[in-house]
């Protein structure tokens, strides 16, 4: 709705810069893997945030019109540690959302302005952690122990509508 009071074409192009960077020491001494010992895991991602609109009134007194795309989730891991305290949680996953949206605001009298959008949305997800089978079980061994922990891994992407409705008064 607050698009309401621009009259004319306008464009805008935006894109956030998300740097990211984690990193842990381990209580206890490393795991040795292909030779490699693990004490500490790092993780650096440098990922984006692009966003894409026009707004016109096409000539119009009363009304703008709108399109969008962008892309408000967009993140991803990837442990190089896959023995760490952090595999329960993840080692490795992305999520990617795409939006793509087109709006009209009408503009019922001046300073009144009344919108409706509609969304069609895209997410995909991939998740790969560790999974503790001896608790899904009910095993009596520890969950460090040999032949407990396994691995879950999701991956699925989907298609989504949402809607929206606004109403801006100066």
């Amino acid at each position: 709705a607050a698009l309401g009071p621009m009259k004319g074409s306008h464009a805008f192009l935006d894109n956030n810069l998300i740097y990211r960077q984690l990193s842990y020491d381990r209580d206890t001494t490393g795991v040795v893997e292909n030779g490699r010992t693990y004490d500490t895991a790092d993780l650096t991602t440098l990922t984006n945030q692009p966003m894409v609109a026009v707004v016109s009134d096409l000539g119009l007194d009363d009304f703008q019109f709108a399109l969008g795309a962008y892309r408000p989730f967009r993140s991803s891991v990837e442990w190089e540690d896959t023995h760490g305290a952090q595999r329960w949680q993840s080692i490795f996953g992305a999520l990617k959302g795409l939006y793509v949206t087109p709006a009209v605001v009408w503009t019922v009298t001046d300073g009144l302005h009344l919108s409706l959008s509609a969304s069609l949305v895209n997410i995909d997800l991939v998740s790969y952690r560790a999974l503790d089978l001896g608790a899904l079980t009910g095993g009596d061994a520890p969950p460090e122990e040999p032949g407990n922990e396994g691995r879950a891994h999701l991956d699925f992407a989907g298609n989504e509508f949402s809607y929206g409705a606004g109403v801006l008064w100066e």
